[in-house]
């Protein structure tokens, strides 16, 4: 009996063991994946910032190349205009002077 009771008490003892072994690579694995999560959720949350900071970016470049060729293309349409009411004033100067000089020449 006593070898019964001895093997009882080493399963029992073994049976311990194992359970504390179990218990400690299960909290250990679960601290892993706790950590885990956290650290991917941080890159996440850095990732999103980068993203909404290269969004807005575009978006204002995008506005100020827009706003700059808006202001060219005023600018070189304003000077085209100015150019040809320029011509066409020079044009019709031009067209008066030959009648005047006749008319003074006469």
């Amino acid at each position: 009996m006593e070898s019964a009771t001895m093997s009882a008490v080493i399963a029992a003892v073994a049976a311990m063991v194992g359970c504390l072994l179990t218990a400690f690579a299960t909290r250990s694995v679960e601290w892993l994946r706790l950590r885990t999560s956290l650290l991917e959720k941080a890159r996440e949350r850095r990732l999103a910032g980068i993203e909404g900071f290269m969004l807005a970016t575009s978006l204002w470049m995008g506005w100020l190349t827009y706003s700059l060729w808006a202001a060219v293309h005023q600018a070189w349409w304003t000077g085209v205009n100015l150019l040809a009411e320029r011509a066409c004033s020079r044009a019709v100067e031009l067209g008066k002077a030959p009648g005047s000089r006749t008319r003074i020449f006469r």
